[in-house]
């Protein structure tokens, strides 16, 4: 018995030392394997990043060189210019003899407001003026980006890639009359790569890095999203008082009233959409509403578009808060906003001329927000929503609202009807076709 014990013993001992062999001289190939790998990759990210930074010194050096020497009060930009006198969308009329071809530039195709805005415009142009007016976007990047397909489908536009050294022959061969470059905080002056035939028109959507304006140098016009990035620009001192004008953004909502309103759950309900950055979105907001908001409003349900990976655990605790996530659709991303009686956009910082309120707005949902960078030019208290301090105002007012549902109705149809009369895209539209005409004359 004790030998067939120890025979058994043996015998195990012995397979889990092969085992261990095995798995040893396993781990041992994996790691030549990765090591082999990284060692490949290492060297093509060297190579890659190699040639990005010839491509930017290259770039930088082009840059230079068209600003060594010159006096910038020689500079369009210096320059006194014919500030258009703009008309409203019902009298306009463009008298163009032929169409001005524009070119959208951006650098990033991402999910921000301002690639949003860009769209926005794009289409309202091509809709309003198509006769008149002729547009594509453009990306400028070394290597072609990976981008949201489905979502730029939506809008129903296709971005172009061109490599900043390529794009003086781009607009060349396309006869370009218009660069409109859309800023974001990466964006860098484009005189050293487009034609000079082309006039230069600067949009900025960001605060951050205003110190990298003085670097655009040669525009034509300077455009603020709204009145708080005009005062927040820290402008160069060669840029004349009447090359920078204000434009305020705005985003379509003719194709909303047929769309179908998404079936949700709650008497009264609130949502947001946007992306769930820290400037933007706190999860203890969602803490918030479960230990405050659903005991005070009963039937409160929350409806929370945009991806987080924190939120997502928070919300399935309840069956009143609701995690949608990212919603890549247009019309879906509508047809959810549409079924809200308020918009909570709770933010913590400033920003300029925001497309979540805005397409809020467009639905006829009034908006609850704080007093940060461009919100009070888009939100008129008790008017198309509220303006508020903190959460226990926040609290407050949905509260009110809750309570009284034609109070609801009221605020909807007054939002729905400032919306078109001041922040409905065929405005904005308007002043920038304005701008092109009075430029190519």
């Amino acid at each position: 018995m004790r030998r067939g014990r120890d025979l058994r013993e043996h015998r195990a001992r012995l397979l889990k030392e092969r085992a261990a062999t095995v798995a040893s001289r396993r781990k041992g190939a994996q790691e030549k394997i990765k090591k082999s790998r990284l060692v490949r990759d290492g060297d093509a990210q060297g190579r890659r990043r190699e040639h990005i930074r010839k491509i930017r010194q290259e770039r930088a050096q082009r840059l230079r060189e068209n600003s060594k020497g010159i006096n910038f009060k020689d500079t369009p930009a210096h320059r006194p210019g014919n500030i258009p006198d703009f008309q409203d969308y019902k009298n306009y009329q463009c008298k163009l003899e032929k169409p001005v071809k524009v070119a959208h530039v951006i650098e990033s195709l991402g999910l921000g407001g301002a690639q949003t805005m860009m769209m926005e415009l794009v289409n309202a142009l091509n809709k309003y003026y198509g006769g008149y007016c002729e547009n594509c976007i453009v990306n400028i990047r070394y290597k072609e980006p990976k981008y949201d397909k489905k979502l730029y489908h939506s809008y129903g536009v296709k971005p172009i890639h061109c490599q900043d050294r390529k794009f003086s022959t781009f607009c060349e061969a396309n006869k370009i009359d218009v660069v409109v470059q859309h800023r974001t905080s990466l964006a860098t002056c484009l005189k050293g790569t487009m034609h000079k035939r082309c006039k230069y028109v600067l949009i900025n959507h960001t605060w951050h890095n205003m110190h990298r304006m003085r670097d655009f140098y040669w525009c034509d016009y300077y455009i603020s999203v709204c009145k708080f990035l005009h005062k927040r620009t820290k402008w160069p001192d060669f840029v004349n008082d009447s090359r920078k004008l204000i434009i305020l953004n705005g985003v379509e909502n003719d194709y909303i009233s047929d769309l179908e309103t998404a079936k949700m759950d709650g008497t009264f309900r609130s949502g947001r959409c946007h992306r769930l950055v820290p400037s933007k979105f706190k999860v203890d907001s969602l803490q918030w509403m479960i230990g405050k908001m659903h005991k005070m409003i009963p039937g409160h349900h929350h409806y929370l578009l945009g991806h987080s990976a924190k939120a997502k655990p928070v919300c399935r605790k309840t069956n009143y808060l609701h995690y949608i996530g990212a919603v890549r659709d247009r019309a879906q991303k509508m047809s959810i906003l549409k079924g809200l009686d308020v918009y909570f956009y709770e933010t913590f910082q400033d920003e300029g001329a925001s497309i979540a309120i805005l397409e809020s707005l467009a639905c006829g949902v009034p908006v609850i927000c704080k007093p940060l960078g461009g919100n009070p030019e888009l939100i008129h208290n008790a008017v198309n929503g509220f303006i508020v301090q903190d959460r226990g105002d926040y609290l407050s007012r949905m509260r009110q609202m809750a309570a009284d549902p034609k109070m609801v109705q009221r605020i909807k149809q007054r939002t729905l009807d400032d919306f078109n009369d001041r922040l409905h895209v065929k405005n904005t539209a308007c002043k920038y076709m304005q701008l092109f005409e009075n430029i190519i004359k």
